[in-house]
Formats: C-alpha cells, sequence, structure tokens
C-alpha cells in the first residue's frame, strides 16, 4: 500500500540553546526547519508569540499577525526547502518573550519554541 503526502514523518528542529539575544532596532531570523527536505506548500506553519499568532502560511499564502504587518516574513524559497525560519524586522524591548513555531500537516502537528532576548542599552 503507497503512503500518502498526508503520512509525511518529519519533525522540526530548531537550535540548542534555542535563544536569540538581539539589540533594539535589528532584524532577526528565528530559525526553525523540518528535519526531512521538502515543500511545505501543502502544509500549515504558524508562529506564535504567547498565544498571539503573529504569522501565518496557509493554502500557499503568507499573512502576518496583528501588530506584526511588514515586519515578519518567512521566505518563500526557504518554504521549499523546507525552512520555516521566521524573518522580525526592527525589533523592539516588547518582541522579546517565547516564540513558537508550529506546522501542521493532515493530523500530525510539531512544535519547537524559541526565547528572543531584546538587549536593553545601558546609558541611555
Amino acid at each position: 500500500m503507497e503512503e500518502s503526502s498526508s503520512n509525511i514523518d518529519f519533525k522540526l528542529v530548531a537550535p540548542c540553546p534555542a535563544e536569540i539575544h538581539v539589540c533594539p532596532g535589528d532584524d532577526v531570523t528565528l530559525p526553525c526547519r523540518l528535519s526531512i527536505e521538502t515543500s511545505v506548500a501543502a502544509m500549515e506553519v504558524r508562529w506564535l508569540k504567547r498565544t498571539d499568532c503573529i504569522y501565518l502560511y496557509k493554502n500557499g499564502r503568507g499573512t502576518d499577525g496583528k501588530g506584526y504587518m511588514d515586519r515578519v516574513s518567512v521566505p518563500t524559497r526557504a518554504l521549499e526547502r523546507g525552512d520555516v525560519s521566521l524573518r522580525l524586522r526592527h525589533v523592539t524591548h516588547s518582541d522579546s518573550g517565547l516564540y513558537r513555531c508550529q506546522v501542521t500537516h493532515g493530523d500530525r502537528k510539531v512544535e519547537e519554541a524559541l526565547w528572543l532576548y531584546v538587549k536593553k542599552i545601558q546609558g541611555k
């Protein structure tokens, strides 16, 4: 019996330790990718900060979450290779916190988490 495409066995891979330190105003990439090199075109990719969805890729389209318009992106070419890393532009102190990447394919959902720390600049 042939395995259907919804039964693709994959997991998410994130850096260890799963934390990134940046300065205010920097652009940052929150790295996350599938364990196999395959397109995510038929999958749903969701990036969350706490419980808020800040980026959603579904049905071949990406949508920025409220408060993140024109600040977040996942390059299309990267998605074709299973790279679901999130690009966050012009970070501020309010961007500090826990981010979760979720990928759903059929009834399978996998998740990885990363901490983003925006440094406080001393003497300003």
